[in-house]
C-alpha cells in the first residue's frame, strides 16, 4: 500500500510535464471509489480524428511488491469499475473479479486498465475489415441505422503509439505480448479480437464477452457478420497461438449471436492447429448487461491469467 501512495504521489506531481508531452496525460487525478480502493486517473488529449478520453488505472492490492504486472486493458472504462460513472449505475466489478481471484492464487498478479468510451464508441469499435467486406445492400442498413465510417485503425493505432508506451514508461508492467490481455463485450468484443489481430507484438490474448457480430441493434443478419468473421479466420496462423475467448448469453440483444458464434466457431475449429487456445461459450439465461457479464468474469480471466 506504501508503495502505491507513492506512486500516485509522483504521477499527482508529474501533471506539469504531461501537460507539456502529447505522448502521455494532460493531467492525472487520484480517483476514491466505493469499496475503498483508488483509481488513478489520466485525461488524455485528442489524437488525430479521435477524440479524448479518460483511462482509468487499478492496482492490486500489494501489488506492486510483484512486478513486473500482467496487464488486462478493458474498453468501456467508465463501466468497469465505478457504479457512478458506469450505464444504468451496474458496473463490471473488475477489479473486485480479478482480486478475488488474486487473493486465492488462482491468477498472476495483474494490473487492470479501462479505457474510456468517446461519444463516437460505435465507429471507434467497428473494425474496417467488417465494413469494407459488406454489399452495397447490407451497408446501407447499417448507415441508416447508425454506421459511419470506421474509426477503429485510429483507436488502434492511438493505442500501440500512444497509450501502450506511457503505461510502460510508468507502471510496473510485463513487456512481453503473452502477459498482455484485452477485454471487452458488445462492440467491444469486436474491437478487441481486432486489436489482437493487429497487435500482436503487443498482445497475447482477447476476453470477448457477448461478441455484437451482426453489427445492427435492430437486423439480425448472418450476411452482416460475414466479412469480420471471414477475416478473423484470415489472421488464424497468427491469433492460433494467441489465445482467445467469446462467449454469448441468450437474452435480449445476445439472443441474436448463436448464429454468428456458431459459424466462426466451426470454421474456427476446422483450420487451427492448437483448440485449447480457443474458447467459445454459451451462457443460459444471461442478458446483454454488466450484471450478466460481472457473473460470469472469472472464466475467460482464468483462461488467460490462470497460473
Amino acid at each position: 500500500m506504501k508503495q502505491l501512495l507513492l506512486l500516485v504521489a509522483m504521477l499527482l506531481g508529474m501533471q506539469p510535464l504531461c501537460a507539456q508531452n502529447k505522448q502521455g496525460p494532460l493531467h492525472t487525478e487520484r480517483i476514491p471509489v466505493f469499496n475503498g480502493d483508488t483509481l488513478i486517473r489520466h485525461h488524455f488529449d485528442a489524437f488525430g480524428e479521435l477524440p479524448g478520453r479518460s483511462v482509468d488505472v487499478w492496482l492490486p492490492k500489494n501489488g506492486l511488491g510483484q512486478a513486473p504486472l500482467a496487464l488486462v486493458l478493458a474498453q468501456d472504462g467508465q463501466n468497469i469499475f465505478d457504479p457512478s460513472t458506469a450505464y444504468g449505475g451496474q458496473s463490471w466489478e473488475l477489479h473486485l473479479a480479478v482480486q478475488k481471484l488474486l487473493d486465492s492464487q488462482q491468477i498472476r498478479p495483474c494490473m487492470v486498465v479501462g479505457i474510456w468510451n468517446s461519444p463516437n464508441r460505435f465507429n471507434e469499435y467497428l473494425p474496417s475489415v467488417a465494413v469494407a467486406g459488406l454489399d452495397s445492400a447490407s451497408r446501407a442498413i447499417l448507415q441508416a441505422e447508425r454506421m459511419a465510417a470506421p474509426q477503429s485503425d485510429a483507436y488502434v493505432a492511438w493505442i500501440d503509439q500512444v497509450l501502450l508506451p506511457f503505461l510502460t514508461r510508468t507502471y510496473p508492467i510485463a513487456t512481453q505480448a503473452a502477459e498482455r490481455f484485452l477485454i471487452g463485450s458488445s462492440m467491444g468484443g469486436l474491437i478487441s479480437a481486432y486489436l489482437l489481430a493487429r497487435l500482436p507484438q503487443q498482445f497475447g490474448g482477447a476476453m470477448c464477452l457477448s461478441t455484437h457480430w451482426p453489427l445492427s441493434l435492430k437486423v439480425n443478419e448472418l450476411a452482416f457478420s460475414a466479412p469480420y468473421r471471414s477475416w478473423l479466420l484470415a489472421q488464424a496462423p497468427v491469433l492460433q497461438h494467441k489465445r482467445l475467448y467469446m462467449d454469448h448469453g441468450d437474452l435480449t440483444l445476445d439472443s441474436f449471436y448463436a448464429p454468428h458464434q456458431q459459424a466462426f466457431d466451426a470454421a474456427w475449429n476446422r483450420q487451427t492447429a492448437f483448440p485449447n487456445n480457443y474458447r467459445s461459450l454459451a451462457f443460459e439465461q444471461a442478458a446483454h448487461n454488466e450484471a450478466s457479464w460481472r457473473e460470469r468474469l472469472h472464466i475467460p480471466l482464468l483462461f488467460m491469467l490462470a497460473k
